[in-house]
């Protein structure tokens, strides 16, 4: 009997030595959340300044770790898992991010504005692409799709319809419950307001978030969920009024655990809003989140621990899906980058240049080394096709469309890919084309006061040009801070701007599309006309005419000029380790730069001031006469 209890004990002190088995604390008042949201297709490891990070392998690692030590857990995701890197170019045909979430096991995600990149018939595309995929390979379990504010009944035409379809053959629903070890959990996701605008091509009328998770929570409470989790892409911010999730949690307090995308939010310990636990683990899959709860004998949940998997030197990576990624790469040669004349890992150039880490770059409110980077590479592609019609060329671009930074070290055409990747062109391929487009002399200086007064409140609207310098002057009125602009030379040289000219502007086509926007945008305080070399208003929707082809005959990408500019350096020019004083601020109170160039609303304002203080002054003349005459007669004899 004493061999049987020692052999007994011997094994169990072997199990317990194995890495990922656990005996203490799996029981049914235990849960473990593994999360992720802003994936933005990085399956791929990758470089940043913590050194080589990320990739689908360590996400293997860490999950299949967390899940052999914890009985009860669910792994989700909370939108975004689309756009970012080469893997989109295969989004509507091979389906590979969804694809690649179901071989790693996720149960359940929900949908974010970048899944519309392609529009809604891409979606639809990508959709069906996953769900035959599914049909064919029966070890491959997709993730559950859940929204419940999309409204269908206001989305009836015939792309919604198409799409509503390609949801639910890959199981969409409102919401779903999922149980582990007997806990019933409840999963339900959300759209917010600004992912709603950040998705112009989704074609769909969402509902509000609030009234729509009420409805999700109280159907969920009547089915039985013991644990309430929302996949919310909407996000968190600074500002508590805009911050969609907390204001979520406020309204919805019987949702347990918020898992917040959308923002690119990295929480290092959750935010509580009452009882609701509101998480976010960053983008491009550099964290895996693990919220860990427990039940206490009133059914509250209560946070037994919090962390963030970093994906680094640290964890080994699994290869199992090393086969499956090469496939994608071979296609990804074969189907997009030979058509453009490029391969897989590429290499450009080298570069000794520290352009700053993409938090850095996407918060800064001035200039940036990569935005010069970036503009010039515009001017350079156009040049090279043929688009400058012997003239000055200006490039702009916008803070929001750069998905990233560039490393030191060896750069590869999946480095130009992933800081441009947004998009698509009319030939329905991956990234955003470049287009030639006219504006006045006059209204450049209104693209620069985008820069000088709309990215305080908006960081991605800050402007970076290549061509083009501003000085703005910080006491000068809101939408008139601008005085001063000029063309710039390579070599620095400044020449005035001539108002009454046009000049022809190099930018990506959702740039050209939000600069026909400002008036509208603005409420007519910034008016910008976007024309043709003949001065004709150019209609936004109709941009397509004026994109930039190569010789070859296809559209110049975003990321191809950024190829082509970084190639023809063979290492990063040294003048973009610092910045260029393309644009400076001005503090003084000199009387050139406070009143030369003011704008109608300036003197507007500076009239509505004028005329206020005339008032002022009429009524106190009036008040002090009506007083003196009021003394005068109490005291006639004085």
């Amino acid at each position: 009997m004493k061999k049987i209890l020692s052999l007994l004990v011997a094994v169990f002190i072997t199990l317990s030595l194995i890495p990922g088995t656990a005996f203490a604390d799996d029981d049914a008042d235990t849960i473990t959340i593994l999360f992720t949201h802003d994936i933005h297709s990085h399956f791929d490891e990758y470089k940043n300044e913590n050194g080589i990070v990320g990739g689908i392998g360590r996400m293997k690692t860490v999950i299949d770790n967390v899940r052999n030590s914890a009985k009860n857990s669910i792994l989700v995701d909370g939108g975004d898992f689309s756009m970012g890197t080469l893997y989109q170019t295969l989004y509507t045909t091979e389906a590979s991010e969804l694809t690649f979430l179901g071989d790693l096991g996720y149960d359940a995600t929900t949908i974010g504005n970048h899944e519309f990149d392609f529009g809604e018939t891409g979606f639809a595309d990508m959709l069906n692409a996953a769900a035959d995929k599914s049909e064919k390979d029966k070890d491959l379990k997709l993730p559950h799709i859940v929204n419940c504010n999309i409204d269908w009944d206001k989305n009836t035409d015939s792309d919604d319809v198409l799409l509503k379809a390609a949801l639910e053959s890959c199981g969409f629903s409102p919401y779903t419950i999922i149980e582990r070890g007997g806990i019933k959990i409840g999963l339900f996701g959300l759209f917010g307001q600004d992912a709603d605008e950040c998705a112009p091509l989704s074609g769909l009328s969402f509902d509000k978030i609030i009234p729509s998770a009420r409805n999700a929570v109280d159907d969920l409470k009547n089915k039985g969920a013991d644990l309430i989790v929302c996949l919310s892409h909407s996000g968190t911010d600074d500002d508590k009024k805009k911050s969609e999730d907390e204001l979520l949690a406020k309204a919805v307090p019987d949702i347990d655990v918020i898992v917040s995308g959308h923002t690119h939010t990295t929480l290092d310990s959750p935010i509580m809003i009452g009882n609701t636990c509101i998480v976010s683990s960053g983008c491009y899959a550099l964290d895996i989140g693990q919220l860990d709860l427990k039940r206490d004998p009133s059914g509250r949940w209560n946070i037994k621990s919090y962390c963030l998997n970093r994906l680094d030197q640290l964890i080994e990576p699994d290869t199992s899906l090393n086969m499956q990624l090469n496939e994608m790469k071979d296609l990804i040669d074969k189907n997009y980058l030979g058509v453009f004349g490029y391969s897989y890992g590429q290499k450009l150039c080298n570069n000794e240049v520290n352009f700053g880490t993409d938090a850095e770059i996407q918060s800064s409110k001035g200039e940036t080394e990569i935005g010069n980077l970036i503009s010039d590479a515009y001017v350079y592609g156009a040049r090279k096709a043929g688009a400058a019609d012997d003239q000055e060329l200006i490039g702009v671009t916008v803070s929001g469309i750069i998905r990233g930074t560039l490393e030191t070290g060896e750069l590869t055409v999946n480095d130009a890919f992933n800081i441009s990747s947004l998009g698509s062109g009319a030939d329905k391929m991956a990234g955003y084309p470049l287009v030639g487009i006219y504006i006045s002399g006059r209204e450049l200086y209104n693209i620069a006061e985008i820069d000088a007064s709309v990215s305080s409140l908006m960081p991605s609207a800050v402007v970076s040009a290549s061509g083009l310098g501003w000085t703005s002057n910080s006491h000068r009125i809101f939408m008139n801070k601008v005085f001063d602009v000029n063309l710039l030379s390579s070599n620095g040289t400044k020449t005035a701007i001539d108002k009454d000219r046009l000049y022809k502007v190099i930018t990506n086509i959702y740039c050209a599309q939000m600069l026909g926007a400002v008036k509208e945008k603005t409420y007519g305080l910034l008016s910008l006309t976007i024309r043709d070399k003949d001065s004709n208003p150019i209609d936004p929707e109709d941009l397509e005419r004026f994109i930039i082809y190569n010789s070859d005959g296809h559209e110049l990408k975003e990321w191809i000029a950024v190829s082509e500019y970084l190639s023809s350096m063979g290492t990063v020019d040294k003048k973009y380790a610092s910045i260029e004083g393309r644009k400076t601020v001005s503090d003084s109170f000199s009387p050139r730069e406070l009143f030369s160039n003011l704008s109608k609303v300036t003197l507007i304002a500076a009239a509505a001031v004028i005329i206020a203080a005339a008032v002022i002054i009429l009524i106190a003349i009036k008040t002090v006469k009506r007083i003196k005459r009021r003394k005068e007669r109490r005291n006639p004899t004085s």
